[in-house]
């Protein structure tokens, strides 16, 4: 005999959030990518700011990528392994 307890849709999607409704996942990913993305504006703005600017981005965007994306319930690590390994897949039709 088992017992089954409805649960509402929108408590099983409750999310912790710890400071300014960012997740634990949220804030470590956020403060890699600032401590990655500061020290390279900062080298670099000196060269070229154009040049600063764009590094910046290419260093920080896969820290806020792990962080932020979230698709079909996925994080971003996992539904990218999905993507590609459909994409890698022999069994194409």
């Amino acid at each position: 005999m088992s017992i089954e307890v409805r649960v509402l849709e929108e408590i099983a999607d409750y999310k912790e959030s710890i400071i300014a409704g960012l997740s634990i996942r949220q804030l470590v990913c956020g403060g890699i990518a600032l401590l990655c993305g500061v020290p390279t504006f900062l080298l670099l703005k000196n060269i070229n700011s154009d040049l600063a600017t764009y590094a910046t981005m290419i260093v920080t965007i896969p820290a806020f990528c792990l962080g932020f994306i979230k698709k079909d319930g996925y994080n971003f690590e996992t539904f990218l392994k999905i993507k590609l390994y459909a994409f890698f897949s022999k069994n194409q039709f």
